[in-house]
């Protein structure tokens, strides 16, 4: 054992508890590829075999029993486990990564160092870890959105091959006959796959000063760690808000948020557009209390279309995805990939269809978002604090301010206004249905004090 290995092993072993952190903490596995870690489970199950027929140490075997568990958990928690099923992205993670094993069985056969069962599969587990994380980065390719967990978890990876390439060349170096094929071929792949994540695999990082700009509260407001996160704060001077530089025809627009916690009754957290209006709206409680989360869409100067929703996980604990994706067919707000409410253009119902900007806010809505307002804000706790995180979730038809190109905005060359993205897919039918049985609590639909038959767009 050289300290290289034992890094590297480290640096695996961190890289795996990362992931697990972020799927049982926030019972999320948004942006993570289950196709990937289907082929982990394979990579461990087919190379830990000789845990049963010898013993190197304990090292050796508590490491294969922690990587040969971990990797069956995280599938596990993917497929089974009902809080965090609901987050995996299936319509996106499309890589067909069966198509991975068999050319990979086959080069084992080929290519090995001796042709038993055991080291035929020992060499089939090396070819395939090297090309298992193609659909995590496909998939990061596609959705162009990747939170810090995930960020960490592929930077781990990539430490851990890092490592093992300096393991195995200072193995060359100071061990006799210590030359493998097999694993020059394993390095090769490995470059392959470094110069995808280094090229085009994975988007970098967007600062906040490339998309927004802070718009009101500028003594109110915190940018941290190099402008990936930034911070509102409340107290009983001001509040604080930013918006985006540009403005918006169409598109898909995402941020991750975690609310302010504690006594914060009375506070507003909100992430929409302004002009016509599509908003998220978190409105604060007191401790012990859930948080409330209200959709509400505004158009042609008419609002009063909330909809309340109890979420199944506590928003001021985790950072969280917030999206709503808006084209001339439908406006659907997503919570972590998953629809929760959507709001169609047929049937002659006020559609939102004036330009819009992205805006954050943090501010005083004491006079009605907690209990009908009766709940005032408690100064006492300030100031309070709301997080935003991951500023590139900007995909949308930029508005030329020297010409109207609104029209523009509804083409189908626009991958947001493509087909599937008209309609909810049948797998997003049926989660949204289930969510809004279990998690809304209010809905301005069968609200009978506010209307005595319904708005149009309620039948």
């Amino acid at each position: 054992m050289n300290i290289f290995r034992l890094a590297g092993d480290m640096t695996h072993l961190a890289s795996v508890l990362v992931l697990l952190l972020k799927i049982h903490t926030i019972k999320s596995c948004a942006g993570v590829s289950l196709r990937t870690q289907e082929l982990y489970a394979i990579v461990f199950a087919t190379r830990y075999l000789d845990i049963f027929t010898s013993f190197v140490s304990v090292y050796n075997t508590f490491m294969k029993l922690v990587f040969l568990g971990s990797s069956f958990s995280i599938v596990w928690y993917m497929r089974y486990h009902k809080a965090v099923h609901r987050t995996y992205d299936r319509e996106q993670d499309t890589f067909r990564h069966w198509f991975l094993v068999l050319p990979c069985l086959v080069l084992a056969l080929l290519i090995h160092e001796k042709f038993t069962f055991l080291e035929v599969l020992w060499t089939f587990s090396l070819y395939l870890e090297a090309v298992a994380i193609l659909p995590q980065l496909v998939l990061l390719q596609r959705t162009r959105n990747i939170d810090n967990l995930t960020g960490q978890y592929i930077f781990l990876l990539g430490g851990y091959r890092g490592l093992y390439i300096l393991n195995w060349i200072y193995r060359y170096f100071t061990e006799p006959h210590f030359v493998h094929w097999i694993i020059a071929l394993w390095l090769w792949i490995t470059m392959v796959d470094a110069r995808f994540i280094g090229g085009r695999g994975v988007e970098k990082y967007v600062t906040f000063g490339q998309n927004y700009v802070v718009k009101w509260g500028q003594g109110h407001i915190s940018t941290l760690h190099s402008g990936k996160e930034v911070d509102l704060y409340m107290d009983q001077s001001s509040g604080a808000g930013f918006e985006s530089k540009n403005i918006y025809g169409s598109g898909l627009f995402q941020m991750r948020i975690k609310v302010p916690g504690g006594n914060s009754g009375g506070v507003l957290t909100s992430l929409g557009s302004n002009h016509d209006e599509i908003d998220f709206e978190f409105l604060g409680n007191n401790d012990g209390k859930p948080i409330t989360l209200q959709t509400n869409i505004f158009a042609n100067g008419e609002g009063n279309r909330e909809e309340r929703f109890l979420l199944w996980f506590n928003p001021i604990k985790h950072y969280h995805t917030y999206g709503i994706l808006w084209n001339p067919y439908q406006i659907v707000f997503y919570v972590d990939n998953i629809p929760i409410r959507v709001y169609k253009n047929q049937n002659g119902v006020n559609y939102p269809s004036k330009p819009m900007q992205v805006e954050a806010s943090l501010w005083n809505g004491d006079a009605w978002a907690t209990d009908g307002g009766r709940t005032k804000i408690n100064y006492a706790y300030s100031p309070f604090i709301a997080h935003f995180q991951d500023f590139s979730g900007l995909s949308g038809c930029y508005i030329d301010g020297r010409s109207d190109n609104v029209a523009t905005c509804g083409s189908s060359n626009y991958w947001w206004n493509g087909g599937k993205y008209q309609r909810l897919s049948g797998y997003e039918q049926k989660i949204y249905e289930h969510i809004r049985k279990k998690y809304m609590n209010y809905d301005y639909c069968t609200d009978r004090s506010k209307y005595q038959s319904p708005p149009r767009e309620c039948y």
